[in-house]
């Protein structure tokens, strides 16, 4: 079946996800079109290429909520590239993330980690934050597209890149996750560094 492996079957061991041409050209036409169709996706690479096109056409704010921002979808060289852009742009990253980050990770240069951290701004969930042990991850940009993963080992979710509604909902949760007590803010290490 075309596109539904699990994230371990697609990145066993590879550091990045093979996007599969058809299913990235039928995301990035819904995108660009701001189409309200909700389509599953269930896979690293479909999770990729919605996470390319969200950065890819966002205006001024990409909420993440995830596990860790695993490398196999978040550590991709175009990503990055669109996350740039976005942020060049004026555009907002906020992530929260449910487990801290190994520390080979934080010294990657390449990976989407360190970019958030010094681009954006990025909080780890405590052991008392509600959404701490919660089984489902999203993203919201814009209050208009969103992506909610509704099984995190198989990657299985829906996503649509204009519900207001739906969005707008997921966002309320994000903000009202961001503004807990519960959620400890990430610095920059090199600007902890540097002398004020």
């Amino acid at each position: 079946m075309l596109g539904l492996e699990t994230r371990d079957e697609k990145c066993a061991d590879r550091k990045e996800c093979e996007i599969d041409p058809v299913y990235d050209a039928f995301v990035n036409e819904l995108a660009e079109r701001r189409d309200p169709k909700v389509i599953s996706n269930r896979s690293s690479s479909h999770a990729l290429s919605i996470l390319r096109n969200v950065f890819k056409y966002a205006k001024s704010e990409v909420n993440i909520f995830t596990g860790e921002l695993d490398p196999c979808v978040y550590n991709d060289k175009v990503l990055l590239e669109y996350a740039e852009n976005f942020v060049g742009k004026g555009g907002k990253i906020k992530v929260i993330l449910q487990n801290e980050i190994p520390q080979e990770r934080m010294e990657a240069p390449q990976d989407f980690y360190n970019f958030a951290v010094s681009k954006g701004e990025i909080k780890l969930a405590d052991e008392k934050h509600p959404l701490k042990k919660i089984e489902k991850h999203f993203l919201v940009s814009d209050c208009m597209a969103y992506r909610l993963e509704l099984n995190i080992e198989e990657r299985s979710a829906v996503c649509s890149f204009n519900d207001e509604h739906h969005a707008s909902q997921l966002n309320d949760i994000f903000n009202a996750a961001w503004a807990s007590a519960a959620v400890k803010p990430i610095k920059n290490p090199s600007l902890a560094a540097s002398p004020s």
